[in-house]
């Protein structure tokens, strides 16, 4: 061996190998850093104080998670729904997922605060093009708090929340797929469009106006080659439409059942600006159509960077494009993507002045001023929109929890003591939301309904709803409702006894027996049609 060879050299063992540096030891507080798991943050606090606000009620808030437990049900091959209708398949996969280790009605909560939570990811993913990761969690935060998202929540919108994730992830990938010619991005945008199909018809109708507007948007402001932009434009319009293909049978089946404007089906709308602004912006009317008018104007400033362009698109796109489908189809239900787009919008100065703190050589103490002072703005803008937005929340849930311990009691003994073929008539609660989805979702008993025929979607459901207000109109002579009690095969009665004073003209005209009663609830059987025929 040679004397150089022999030689201990510094940082060497006797083998001739470097040591291993030793791992830096994990710290807890690394995984609380806001700065890289915002988002996990935004989302976790979120779903938390959702579940709290939630937990003290038996089922979550809404005639709607009934249905969906219905539809999923019916998905599933168990017929529990009396009129002939059809729901796209996407939520009531997830929730019978879920319906595999959970029970129904928790099962219902995870799915809407889960959807409730999901829209944060696109939307953070869309701010992080232009904005550092503490303010897009931060502005990720205002998004997921803002009113109307706590209205669909409560009502218990999940399709509209859920397919709301998939069109922003739509116009995330588009945003790079259109310039760049890529075919990831491409395809992935298409996959998004095609789940929001299998989600959600109508926000499925707002995307049209959406991705058209962010297409003009991204055409304006890059100025790519016309060929190669629509040529992609293409192959993402031609993908979408293969990945939509299995989706196809549920929307023939559903405009072949459907009565009305498929594109407002209930005919809910709101044709002055008084009344869209005053649901819409319900909890803080004021502060929002000033953060309207501002978040449109932001676009259209001369903010110059690469940043703001990043996220220009999109704010214009959520904001114009939804505004554009309210003008054709006069629903409110557009404005949750308008309530997007404001937020993202309000992104567009913070992009502006982060870029310009990157590049300007300042003191570090005057760029922890400038960076404090933008934080403190968002925080504001922040604490406005989260506490009116809980107010909203605790407002709509104390409106449309119909499920509390009594009624969920009722239920519970209609499912275990009828037949499974049984038919019910269900009233509505005194917030007019009515209990039949929950009974035909969670009792599993095919329900005649009360709800107004308006805000019902299919016809056989409009014609039920119809009969069954027949039933209860003083007007009707007894040998009608003898012939409505026949033709339908309604055995039982729902009865909330708080609002049941609607069912004394029906009770006076026929033959009825006690079956089941708490403190608020009644189930009442009517007598077979034998019995109702004698004398």
């Amino acid at each position: 061996m040679s004397r150089r060879s022999g030689k201990k050299r510094r940082g060497t063992i006797p083998n001739g190998h470097r040591p291993s540096p030793e791992p830096p030891p994990r710290r807890w507080a690394a995984y609380l850093n806001p700065t890289r798991y915002g988002l996990l943050a935004v989302l976790v606090g979120v779903a938390t104080y959702r579940f709290i606000v939630l937990a003290d009620e038996a089922a979550p808030p809404g005639a709607d998670p009934g249905n969906w437990l219905a539809f999923t049900h019916e998905l599933f091959g168990t017929s529990v729904k009396a009129a002939a209708s059809v729901y796209f398949p996407v939520v009531p996969v997830l929730l019978k997922a879920l319906l595999t280790f959970l029970p129904a009605l928790m099962a219902t909560k995870v799915l809407g605060v889960g959807v409730s939570v999901a829209m944060g990811i696109p939307f953070y993913l869309i701010l992080r093009r232009g904005c550092s990761p503490l303010f897009s969690a931060g502005l990720t935060l205002a998004f997921l708090l803002a009113g109307y998202q706590e209205e669909a929540l409560s009502f218990g919108g999940y399709p509209q929340l859920l397919a709301t994730t998939f069109l922003l992830l739509t116009v995330y990938w588009l945003m790079d797929g259109l310039i760049s010619g890529g075919w990831r991005p491409l395809l992935l945008a298409a996959a998004s469009t095609a789940l929001v199909a299998g989600t959600h018809h109508f926000t499925l109708v707002v995307m049209a106006p959406t991705l058209l507007v962010l297409g003009v948007a991204l055409f304006i402001q890059e100025r790519p080659p016309i060929r190669p932009f629509l040529r992609n434009a293409g192959v993402w319009a031609l993908a979408a439409a293969v990945f939509t293909l299995p989706f196809l049978p549920w929307y023939i089946d559903f405009l072949s059942l459907m009565q009305g404007n498929p594109a407002n089906a209930t005919g809910f709308s709101a044709l002055d600006v008084d009344r869209v602004t005053s649901y819409v912006f319900e909890e803080n009317r004021p502060f929002w159509v000033v953060l309207f008018v501002v978040a449109a104007a932001l676009p259209l400033l001369p903010l110059l960077g690469e940043r703001v362009a990043r996220i220009r698109p999109a704010a214009v796109a959520l904001m114009a494009g939804p505004l554009l489908g309210f003008i054709l189809t006069d629903e409110v239900r557009t404005f949750q993507l308008i309530e997007g787009g404001i937020v993202l919008s309000l992104a567009l100065p913070v992009a502006a002045i982060e870029g310009h703190l990157s590049q300007t050589r300042v003191r570090v103490t005057v760029q922890q001023v400038e960076r404090l002072s933008l934080g403190l703005a968002v925080a504001a803008i922040l604490t406005v929109i989260a506490t009116s937005g809980h107010q909203r929340f605790a407002d709509a849930r104390a409106r449309y929890q119909i499920v509390d311990a009594p009624a969920l009691e009722a239920l519970n003994w209609l499912h275990e003591h009828t037949p499974s073929n049984a038919r019910v008539v269900a009233n509505d609660s005194a917030s007019r939301v009515s209990y039949a989805w929950w009974v035909e979702g969670y009792a599993e008993r095919p329900t005649y309904s009360l709800i107004e025929p308006a805000f019902l979607s299919f016809a056989e459901e409009k014609e039920q709803s119809t009969l069954a207000t027949r039933l209860l109109d003083e007007d009707t002579p007894p040998s009608e409702v003898q012939d409505i009690l026949q033709e339908t095969g309604i055995e039982y009665i729902f009865l909330d006894k708080r609002t049941g004073g609607r069912f004394k003209p029906l009770l006076s005209k026929t033959t009825y027996y006690l079956s089941m009663e708490n403190g608020e609830f009644a189930i009442l059987r009517l007598a077979p049609a034998e019995a109702r025929a004698k004398p």
